[in-house]
């Protein structure tokens, strides 16, 4: 099932890259948070059955998608490319470096 999540988490994220191009940040996180508390609520009714759950749980997952898609596009908006770009390499930089920390120590 955890298979399933996951691609319903990144398949949705060109849907919601295309939302936020056509309706903004505000709209698009009012619809994400309106799927979220709907989701919530009927979460202990659905999880009586299998289908039920997986329905919730797709429909969850690919709500995460659309906030992951939507970060790279305000955090550039409100604090520019050139800081945006600089903090990805740094973040880049530190992945490289404990993967190869982790590889030198085992």
């Amino acid at each position: 099932m955890g298979s399933i999540q996951s691609a319903s988490n990144g398949g949705s994220r060109v849907l919601w890259a295309l939302f936020l191009e056509r309706f903004g940040f505000k709209k698009l996180f009012i619809v994400l948070v309106l799927i979220n508390i709907l989701t919530c609520g009927v979460m202990t009714v659905a999880a009586k059955s299998f289908i039920g759950y997986l329905i919730v749980e797709l429909v969850i997952f690919s709500a995460e998608g659309g906030l992951i898609a939507s970060y790279p596009v305000i955090s550039a908006k409100i604090f520019g490319h050139k800081v945006l770009n600089f903090k990805l390499f740094l973040g880049w930089t530190h992945y490289v470096w404990r993967i190869v920390l982790w590889h030198r120590s085992g």
